[in-house]
C-alpha cells in the first residue's frame, strides 16, 4: 500500500520547498516489517535467516515483527468503531482478525530508499510466517 503526504517539513529531511501544489508531495510505501523466524538459527552471507534442511539452499524463514505492546486503538470503543475494516462474517470473527494485527509493526518507507524486493509466500496454517525464495546464482559454466 502507498500513501502520499504533502505540505510539511520533516527535518532533517526536507520533503518540499513551499506551498501545497502537486510538486510538493512525497509518496511512502506502508510496510509491515519482518523479523527472522526463531526456528531459523543459521544465516547466509547476506544475514538472511536460512531454513533448516532440505530448504536451506534456497529459502529463508521470516515472521511478522511485533511491537512491544498492544496499541491503544485496539482497546474498547476505538476498536469497536473500526471493526468493519477487518475481514470476517460476523463481529466476533472481525474482532479476532483485528486482534491478530494488534502487535503488528508497520512503517513508512520512502520509495527511493527501497533497494530490493523479496519473493515470499505464507506458510500454510501459519499466516505470520513466510518463506522467502532466494534466487540461486548460476555459474556460467553450468549453463
Amino acid at each position: 500500500m502507498f500513501t502520499t503526504i504533502s505540505g510539511f517539513d520533516a527535518s532533517p529531511i526536507r520533503l518540499h520547498d513551499s506551498g501545497f501544489d502537486d510538486s510538493d508531495k512525497v509518496t511512502f510505501a506502508v510496510v509491515r516489517w519482518l523479523s527472522p523466524h526463531p526456528n531459523a538459527t543459521l544465516r547466509d552471507k547476506q544475514k538472511r535467516p536460512v531454513c533448516s534442511p532440505p530448504l536451506e539452499y534456497n529459502h529463508a524463514l521470516w515472521q511478522f515483527s511485533k511491537v512491544g505492546r498492544t496499541r491503544d486503538s485496539f482497546y474498547g470503543r476505538s476498536l469497536e468503531r473500526q471493526l468493519h475494516l477487518f475481514d470476517g462474517s460476523n463481529q466476533d470473527d472481525r474482532r479476532e482478525n483485528a486482534m491478530s494485527h494488534s502487535l503488528a509493526f508497520y512503517g513508512l518507507v520512502r520509495l527511493e530508499s527501497i533497494e530490493t524486493f523479496i519473493n515470499v509466500t505464507p506458510v500454510p496454517d501459519d499466516p505470520n510466517t513466510f518463506l522467502e525464495t532466494i534466487t540461486l546464482p548460476f555459474d556460467q559454466k553450468s549453463i
